[in-house]
């Protein structure tokens, strides 16, 4: 759900961004993308393993956490890439918790 975000912001604001800016966008929710498919598949792999244990079952897990954070790690470059670029008028990005929002000391 959260590349779909991401997706239809850089689609609605795409007018607004360099065509640098709109391709490192493309590319790092392609990556994103990819690395979503990662999660899944050692998720898979390793809820399978469960069962049986040992030494595969920790070793999937490992896997799976690795892919974790290379996902958390693209997902977060293309949050602050999206917030870096963000010139609106003044506007919060909707998706975006800012500190100095009410609430927050």
């Amino acid at each position: 759900r959260e590349l779909e975000i991401y997706r239809e912001w850089v689609e609605q604001n795409k007018d607004s961004l360099r065509e640098s800016t709109k391709g490192q966008l493309d590319r790092l929710i392609e990556r994103a993308e990819a690395k979503v498919g990662e999660v899944e598949m050692k998720l898979t792999e390793y809820v399978g393993l469960l069962s049986s244990g040992g030494d595969s079952a920790r070793k999937a897990s490992k896997a799976l956490e690795t892919s974790r954070i290379g996902k958390r790690n693209v997902m977060k470059e293309a949050i602050q890439t999206i917030v870096h670029s963000w010139k609106g008028d003044g506007r919060s990005l909707p998706f975006v918790y800012y500190s100095s929002e009410e609430g927050v000391s």
